[in-house]
């Protein structure tokens, strides 16, 4: 029997040690990077529309603040349309939410169990309660509230600032890049920023595509068919469409609840609708939206959410797939090619 001697060099010592340093400081500053990360899906988002007023001399510091002063007045004006709307169904959910449990538990079958219902009735109910009690309004609670807008605040400001420079400076930070890295690894730090613009921003501007067109059709079937808060329900479709897969199933287990609040048959079409939508999203809408953008892993993509959700919480769930389409990006970039 030949023995065999496994050596391990001090340089691979040394590496496996930085990286797992790196993965300490990256976990330990993960807030810092969140805004990084959003401020750079942002102005993936931008690129086109700045590159296309280039081509009109229209300078890129010029086209960013348009981009932001239009968005804003969008933002602002469907904020005072629709926001009074959405808090009034949120608020009336929340106070009748026992209410309509109690209505769904009513039809569902015996086959179930008396003692399964009893359960789920009974944390049902103490959410619903829970809400509707509301928060506490202490000096504590509202300075913790005051703290917590002011931090969401300077976040966003903070999340802009990053933005805009990213696009605006482009040129200088792949400038910056090539100093500072070694002449070996600038051909991939190129293809790396090539492949995550083209990544991040397919992805995010299919996404955001895709949620206002499945929230419309959702609003428009609920609103036809009849189930209260339409609005309410259309939103949370949108939402949670950039959660890949559990997103759309969700969001459909909520308005199929509302709808068994009427009566089995109602609850029955709106399943129809839903499967429908969702079929209409498969075969029509992601095709086109996203025929441009390259497809993430599925497995990859699961688990980035999982992991993101574990690091940063419920924020982590909806930025799991952009960390999957970095990951594909590095991937991507090992190959001597860019999109």
């Amino acid at each position: 029997m030949v023995n065999q001697r496994i050596t391990i060099s001090t340089d691979s010592i040394v590496r496996v040690f930085l990286i797992a340093l790196a993965l300490w400081l990256a976990y330990a500053v993960r807030g810092t990077l969140l805004l990084v990360l959003i401020s750079f899906i942002l102005a993936t988002i931008m690129q086109p529309l700045v590159l296309r007023a280039e081509q009109y001399r229209i300078p890129r510091s010029v086209s960013v603040l348009t981009v932001y002063a239009l968005g804003f007045l969008v933002f602002a004006a469907v904020g005072w349309a629709l926001m009074p709307i959405l808090s009034q169904e949120v608020t009336q959910i929340s106070q009748n939410f026992g209410d309509y449990w109690n209505k769904v538990v009513a039809i569902l079958p015996q086959a179930l169990g008396n003692n399964i219902k009893q359960t789920m009735q009974t944390n049902i109910t103490s959410i619903a309660d829970a809400a509707r009690s509301g928060l506490a309004l202490t000096v504590t609670g509202l300075a913790s509230t005051l703290h917590g807008l002011i931090s969401v605040i300077g976040s966003v400001v903070i999340i802009l600032v990053l933005a805009f420079y990213f696009v605006v400076e482009e040129r200088a930070i792949k400038k910056a890049l090539v100093r500072i890295l070694p002449i070996t690894h600038v051909p991939f730090a190129e293809r790396m920023i090539v492949n995550s613009q083209f990544w991040l921003g397919g992805w995010a501007r299919g996404q955001i595509i895709l949620s206002f067109l499945v929230g419309t059709l959702v609003f428009i079937s609920l609103t036809v068919i009849g189930v209260p808060y339409a609005f309410a329900l259309a939103a949370l479709a949108g939402l949670v469409e950039f959660i890949p897969y559990v997103g759309p199933i969700s969001s459909a287990v909520f308005g199929i609840f509302f709808a068994l609040t009427i009566s089995p048959t109602v609850g029955l079409i709106t399943a129809i609708a839903y499967y429908v939508i969702q079929i209409l999203e498969n075969n029509i809408f992601i095709p086109k939206v996203m025929q441009k953008t390259a497809g993430v892993n599925p497995v990859l993509s699961f688990t980035m959410i999982l992991l993101a959700y574990e690091a940063l919480g419920v924020v982590g769930v909806f930025l799991g797939v952009p960390i999957a389409s970095l990951i594909m990006a590095i991937m991507d970039s090992l190959e001597p090619r860019a999109h």
